[in-house]
């Protein structure tokens, strides 16, 4: 059975940067690449942070049963409504890790078993999430402060299904992995 970490947090938390880290310094953990209808930010490589794909391919996709977590958000991109799916693939690997939301991750603990999901929550105060995503990755304001207002709500529950927390604000990212890295091997372990 693979094992999957899933890293979850709010928009901003620094989800991104702690999983190169972890494969960085792990290298037997493989990414577990997501499909997303989003368009690419700059500097983004199709295959490397996402698999860029249009409405009807991802349809496609889910209709077929292959994805294993999926999630829709409405959103505003260029100051119009806009729809974005994300959907995490089957797992191919035997130890992987991904990105999710609170309810990704409780769907493939359900899907994959408890024992086989190790899921590390992240944060930071919103306004140091706001400053991330606004001045670090050019996100309107507007809806940087409707996505953390969604991610506060669809959070609430994260504690309970949570094996390693840190806010990213707070602690020096060298903490921060030390920290992640010692939580994982252990749970490796325990095969």
């Amino acid at each position: 059975m693979s094992k999957l970490i899933v890293i979850a947090g709010a928009t901003g938390s620094g989800k991104d940067t702690l999983m190169e880290s972890i494969i960085e310094h792990m290298p037997k953990i493989k990414k577990s690449i997501s499909y997303t209808t989003r368009p690419m930010r700059p500097g983004e490589q199709d295959g490397r942070e996402y698999y860029f794909c249009d409405e009807l391919y991802y349809k496609k996709m889910e209709s077929q049963g292959l994805i294993l977590s999926g999630r829709t958000y409405f959103t505003i991109q260029d100051g119009i409504n806009a729809v974005w799916h994300y959907g995490l693939p089957f797992l191919k690997e035997e130890l992987t890790i991904t990105i999710l939301d609170h309810k990704g991750a409780k769907r493939v603990i359900n899907k994959l078993g408890r024992e086989n999901v190790f899921v590390i929550n992240v944060d930071a105060s919103n306004e140091c999430l706001i400053e991330r995503c606004v001045k670090s990755r050019g996100d309107e304001e507007a809806e940087v402060r409707r996505r953390i207002a969604d991610d506060r709500i669809q959070f609430e529950g994260i504690k309970k299904i949570t094996d390693l927390y840190f806010n990213t604000e707070e602690q020096k990212q060298a903490e921060v992995l030390v920290d992640s890295l010692g939580g994982i091997l252990k749970w490796i372990k325990f095969d």
